[in-house]
């Protein structure tokens, strides 16, 4: 077991040239962790004290000596402490200070010394940070919140909201997430240089333009989007962050910044209410000073069914706070900063209280940041789904997303990407986008897993589908065969929960297992069903399969459990995605698509049926092997896509001498870099078995990418 043997600090500078500490936890086996401490110029009035030198001789008061100075105090506590001991190690911290806002030691001298031993924890434990702070093993990429346009205390421009925010929410994975927020944050910049308007940035990296109103904000925004050539709202939407506190100024908010006058808390909601109508807006922070609870309870009762009403300055990431606006239903959603409670722990007992309110919670940076990507791997640990990270833009604010897209490459497989937002306007990419489509006659997208760890990659698979055909709803119908596998699932996914009930009954045991799977599951956004003892109901899983878009599936570990599939497959004519369970799935689904036109016939028929996602994927290109003539054989191909009004490239191409046409097309899929291939029926049988030894046979035995066909 190894222990802490030394505590020590540094006085850095963070992203706005102002002194912060890092701080490094050192080990009895050699380890170094390390762990340096953001700061926020807008803060809440509850938030933990940070301590400064207060000597103006040296950078103007905001030293941090006194607080590195604290951090002797810190070591000779826990020296000889287990890392690994988090929560204990947090109490001791608490205890030591002795105060409600950490204002002895400093709470920027705490929240570094208990993240560093989060990092010192993960080391010794040889998991990353992410890994072992959720101490699970399936997780929930962050959707991004990129500021873009910067006011208030953190510019000096006309604006007097802080921040004006994009939301990739639309994007199939992070990867792309960023990829259209960066695009349209270059966008933005280059319509400000053509109205001859200051690109220059705020403090998180946002542009910080003298507008005319908070309006023209909004305005040239959403321009923005649809200059980079995406859509306003369906793919990416827009949140805001005011931090009224900020310019509330007695009992009335002083928009002196913009010339737009005094509003009070009524007038200020209509505003609000207005702009809801008028833009993609999905989420408003700290809308209202922090402590207007009834603004912001009466924005909640009237709008809050539409949109994310968050609460920062108001809760400061304080458990009892949070308790008081979920029992006053004062927002639906709450800041998450670690700064402003002061340890891991506190910061994650928040988390679960907004958990059990069922609230949404955003993992979030501060306007003094530094090169730290320690929220990152939390904001994954903590499966929220949403982290506020400044735009992409400034190496401390990158640092976040460069590291994000790294989590996102290791996890493959065994990770979910889902914007909360995303099925907020699913209905309009159903009603605009893919009008006229039918998901072969059914309503989601089913997926068929077991307590087996190819669970993950169908499910994982099965959910972009659902977003690729316009995030249609999402089934993960698990078959339990053997209920002592689903235990021991359950122990892989969250050993420590499963632990607590090891004395247990084996029925307690079971119930418990179905919850750390269902809870594992929902990072999905899948809804569970539950079929037991296959080999009895085949007729029940048919029923549970009949109104299925698409059925995703695994080949299944467990005879009785391939059996019943086979039938319900056969019985219910849906079309079908093959999850491959061998190697690295594609991070993507939809990027390139290739359709595999041999044998005609089969060919035809899974083209038909899968239209929803053959339309919304980027690139088709149709493969024909060994076809004869001069690409006639094709047209009927192209024809069936061109009523659909979708077009796709046509690459002939023929085996070598022995080749199997399998492997000509799984190559030619590789050389395109296809994410998904599209192909002709299969056998019954044919998918779990590797019988017939067809072309069916050779591609399933051999991809590694997902495969959608028709019986």
């Amino acid at each position: 077991m190894d222990r802490i043997t030394a505590i020590l600090g540094d006085e850095i500078l963070d992203s706005r040239g102002y002194p912060t500490l890092r701080v490094e936890v050192r080990l009895q086996s050699g380890i170094s962790a390390f762990a340096s401490v953001p700061s926020g110029a807008s803060t809440g009035e509850g938030e933990a004290h940070e301590l400064r030198d207060g000597d103006s001789n040296r950078y103007g008061g905001r030293g941090v000596l006194k607080a590195i100075a604290n951090l002797e105090e810190i070591g000779r506590v826990i020296r000889g402490h287990d890392p690994t001991k988090q929560a204990d190690l947090d109490r001791l911290l608490i205890e030591t200070d002795g105060t409600e806002t950490k204002s002895r030691l400093g709470a920027n001298a705490i929240v570094g010394t208990s993240m560093a031993i989060a990092r010192a924890g993960a080391r010794v434990s040889r998991k990353p940070l992410y890994a072992y702070l959720a101490n699970a093993v399936g997780y929930r990429i962050p959707a991004s919140m990129m500021n873009v346009i910067n006011g208030g205390v953190h510019a000096a421009n006309s604006l007097d909201f802080q921040e004006f925010m994009i939301v990739p929410h639309g994007a199939p994975s992070f990867r792309e997430a960023i990829r259209w927020g960066s695009e349209t944050y270059h966008a933005l910049r280059a319509l400000l240089v053509e109205k001859g308007l200051a690109a220059g940035v705020g403090d998180e990296g946002g542009f910080a333009p003298d507008l005319e109103s908070h309006d023209a904000a909004c305005s040239l925004i959403v321009e923005a989007i649809q200059r980079a050539g995406f859509i306003p709202g369906e793919q990416i939407a827009l949140a805001l962050d005011p931090a009224a506190s900020s310019f509330w100024r007695n009992g009335s908010y002083d928009l002196k910044k913009s010339g737009a006058g005094t509003l009070d808390s009524v007038a200020l909601e209509a505003l609000y209410r207005d702009w809801i109508k008028r833009f993609p807006i999905v989420s408003i922070e700290d809308g209202f000073g922090e402590n207007d609870w009834t603004a912001f309870q009466a924005q909640t009762a009237e709008l809050g069914q539409a949109i994310q009403i968050v609460g920062d300055d108001l809760y400061v990431t304080n458990p009892k706070l949070i308790a008081r606006g979920v029992a006053e239903k004062t927002t639906n959603a709450v800041l998450i900063k670690l700064n402003q409670i002061g340890t891991v722990t506190e910061t994650i007992a928040a988390i679960s209280a907004c958990r059990a309110a069922g609230w949404n919670y955003i993992i979030s940076h501060r306007s003094g940041e530094t090169d730290d990507p320690f929220i990152a791997d939390f904001a994954v640990a903590m499966n929220g789904g949403q982290i506020k990270a400044g735009a992409p833009c400034r190496g401390e604010r990158l640092a976040k997303y460069n590291r994000l897209l790294e989590i996102e490459r290791e996890v493959a497989g065994q990770s979910f990407y889902l914007s909360p937002f995303a099925a907020d306007h699913a209905h309009s990419r159903n009603n605009n986008h893919t009008a006229g489509i039918s998901l072969s006659s059914g309503h989601d997208v089913v997926a068929v897993i077991e307590e087996a760890s190819s669970a993950q990659r169908c499910l994982t698979v099965a959910q972009r589908a659902a977003q690729l055909a316009g995030n249609v709803p999402l089934t993960a119908l698990h078959i339990c065969v053997d209920p002592a596998e689903l235990i021991a699932a359950a122990e892989e996914i969250d050993l420590q929960t499963m632990r607590e009930l090891r004395e247990g009954t084996a029925q307690e045991r079971l119930r418990q297992a179905r919850h750390v799977f269902e809870s594992w599951l929902a990072c999905s956004g899948a809804r569970v069903r539950w079929l037991e003892h296959i080999g009895d109901v085949t007729s029940s899983l048919v029923a549970e399969m009949k109104g299925a878009g698409l059925i995703a599936v695994a080949r299944p570990h467990n005879l009785d459990a391939a059996d019943a599939l086979h039938a319900a497959i056969f019985n219910t004519g849906r079309p079908v995605l093959f999850v491959p369970t061998d190697g690295v799935l594609p991070p993507t689904l939809g990027e390139h698509i290739v359709i595999a036109w041999k044998p005609r016939t089969q060919a035809r028929k899974a083209i038909t049926r899968t239209i929803p996602w053959l339309r919304a994927a980027k690139q088709l290109t149709i493969v024909a092997v060994d076809e004869s003539g001069t690409g006639q054989g094709c047209a009927e191909a192209l024809g069936l896509l061109k009523e659909q009004g979708i077009s796709a490239e046509v690459r002939h191409v023929h085996t070598q001498p022995g080749q199997h046409i399998g492997a000509r097309l799984l190559s030619e899929a590789e050389a395109v870099a296809a994410d998904a291939i599209v192909m002709g029926a299969f056998r019954f049988g044919q998918i779990f078995e590797w019988v017939f030894g067809g072309v069916t046979h050779e591609v399933l035995r051999h991809t590694r990418l997902p495969v959608f066909m028709m019986h």
